[in-house]
């Protein structure tokens, strides 16, 4: 059978780099090119250098390295290499431009460069990476305190010293009153003592200052009045003047709202005195009257009581406003103050609390059906015992009553 040739051309996947790195999932088959446009930088000219990777049928195409990434240059003749493409025949495809060097015959491809290969940071902080696509140049320049030096196998050493201030050094002083000369970096660098005559010409007298004893006058303190001079002493008279009120600062206002000096209190103004009360004993708000009375905490005041008080009373005096009475510390019960009895109280901003009956001096006539009611009195702590012996001293029962 005759052997039949048929004119054909393959094409390689190919596509940037970034247009690769969208092919997430893709593993290439054995042997299968695939073309990165743009992976190997830009040559002399510009141009985008293409880069090459084969798939092994298991690897991603992500993960699979670039043919020659672990070669030096590939090395071409030199009359292969004077044209920029390897030129295959028309009836064959032509294969990724591979950008040559005429001169050198050397391929201008990044096979053994890396992506960030170089990279420069400051304390830890990345400053700037080459991806090696193309030949940079790191620049060291010397200075005062920094040498460079290096060797045939490429090491850079770079010394470097610490910048040490030196203070400028002058002559020291003692402890004095010195003029002084400062450098215009702030340095005292020399002093000189403060004479006399730097003192005058700030317009300070040469000689001392001397006053003559005074006579009838002092600067402008003037003799006369309520003031004398006398061999330089200077002496204000008491009491030989006077002042109306406006010359002294304040004293208007402290005084104004103070009483003058006719008048006067009385006790019942100061919330004491005696009181009347003829409310009846069947009504627990007793009213009572002291003329010119005033409710002042504080304030001590005795009531007649023409009826008894019974339990729960309020008192008001003078109309000032109905008080609760208290008596030891609780509301009045019956029998505390009975009728005819005189009893002093204290106001203590809130109530009347009694204090001191005259029950126990009352003389007279008690019903036996009193005699329950004055035994529940006698308990209470404002009566005197002696007063109470002496109440029943010599009583007669006669004829149901106590004489």
């Amino acid at each position: 059978m005759a052997e039949k040739k048929y004119p054909s051309r393959v094409q390689h996947k190919s596509g940037t780099s970034a247009e690769w790195g969208l092919a997430t999932n893709f593993k290439p088959l054995e042997g299968e090119l695939l073309v990165y446009t743009d992976a190997g930088g830009t040559d002399k000219d510009g141009k985008s250098i293409p880069q090459l990777k084969i798939g092994d049928g298991n690897t991603l195409v992500a993960n699979l390295p670039f043919v020659g990434s672990k070669e030096t240059e590939h090395a071409e003749s030199a009359e292969s290499a004077k044209e920029a493409e390897h030129a295959t025949s028309a009836d064959t495809a032509s294969t990724a431009n591979h950008a040559v060097s005429a001169d050198t015959a050397t391929v201008a491809t990044t096979a053994n460069k890396v992506d960030n290969s170089l990279t420069f940071k400051k304390d830890g902080t990345n400053i700037h990476s080459y991806n090696g696509s193309a030949a940079k140049t790191i620049n060291f320049k010397a200075g005062s305190n920094v040498t460079l030096s290096s060797n045939t196998s490429g090491d850079l050493t770079i010394n470097a010293t610490d910048t040490v201030y030196t203070h400028d050094t002058h002559s020291a002083h003692d402890l004095g009153f010195y003029k002084v000369h400062v450098d215009d970096k702030g340095h005292v660098i020399d002093v000189s003592n403060v004479q006399k005559s730097d003192i005058t010409a700030l317009g300070i007298p040469e000689q001392d200052t001397t006053y003559s004893e005074a006579g009838t006058s002092l600067g402008l303190v003037k003799s006369g009045g309520d003031v004398t001079i006398s061999s330089g002493v200077i002496t204000v008279n008491d009491d030989s003047h006077a002042h109306v009120i406006d010359n002294i600062d304040g004293l208007q206002t402290a005084l104004d709202g103070k009483s003058g000096t006719s008048h006067t209190h009385t006790n019942a103004s100061m919330g004491q005195g005696y009181a009347t009360c003829g409310t009846s004993e069947a009504v627990t708000a007793k009213a009572a009257v002291l003329a010119g009375y005033t409710l002042v905490t504080g304030g001590i005041v005795s009531v007649k009581f023409a009826y008894a008080v019974p339990a729960s009373s309020t008192l008001n005096i003078s109309a000032t406003g109905a008080k609760n009475i208290r008596v030891g510390g609780s509301a009045i019960q019956d029998g505390h103050i009975p009728a005819g009895t005189i009893a002093t109280f204290v106001y203590d901003g809130t109530y009347y609390h009694l204090i001191a009956t005259d029950y126990g001096c009352q003389a007279g006539t008690i019903a036996f059906n009193q005699v329950s009611t004055l035994s529940s009195s006698l308990t209470n702590n404002y009566y005197n015992k002696t007063s109470v012996d002496a109440m029943f001293s010599g009583l007669v029962i006669d004829d149901g009553s106590i004489d």
